[in-house]
């Protein structure tokens, strides 16, 4: 689902030279073909630290979510994927009565493809655009990336309450 919040241009280009200066460290886990990611609030760099939880918690209020508490597998990451990186289709885990949720960021958008798939639909985004992801809920994928411009994504992840979800309205979306 289409979200209309957006991230400041410094923050953005922030996360991105992260991402280029750090991708090739211990700080990314691989986990994939060309894809990567790291999970910012578990680093022992206090500034980025702060800097990921301040905008997840700015941002879950701006959506409306009130109340949530850290997503423990995934948190808040850094996700990358170059040429030919791609996103498999699956669903993530979640704690019994919350939902897994997340609200994306495409900081830097490839040549072609690596547009997500939530529920086997693919949405349109550019740079600096968000997207939700209920990821217990809707399968996700994404397309492969083509090109020298790597896919940089910001998911900021919080275990929500289903019922803070459902009287939100976005519990069973799917005008995506």
């Amino acid at each position: 689902m289409l979200l209309n919040l957006k991230i400041s241009e410094t923050d953005r280009l922030f996360f991105i030279d992260f991402a280029s200066k750090y991708q090739k460290t211990n700080f990314f886990i691989r986990n994939g073909q060309s894809r990567q990611y790291c999970i910012l609030n578990k680093l022992t760099e206090q500034s980025i630290v702060k800097k990921a939880i301040s905008i997840r918690n700015e941002k879950y209020m701006e959506l409306g979510v009130n109340e949530f508490i850290d997503e423990p597998i995934f948190g808040i990451f850094l996700g990358v994927n170059n040429e030919g990186g791609n996103v498999h289709q699956h669903k993530d885990p979640t704690v019994t009565d919350y939902d897994h949720v997340r609200i994306n960021f495409l900081l830097s958008k490839p040549e072609k493809g690596g547009m997500p798939i939530i529920e086997e639909k693919e949405l349109s985004i550019e740079e600096g655009d968000s997207w939700l992801n209920i990821a217990n809920l809707w399968k996700h994928s994404s397309t492969p990336v083509v090109g020298n411009k790597d896919r940089v994504v910001l998911s900021l992840g919080a275990l929500v309450s289903i019922t803070q979800m459902k009287k939100l309205g976005y519990r069973n979306e799917k005008d995506f």
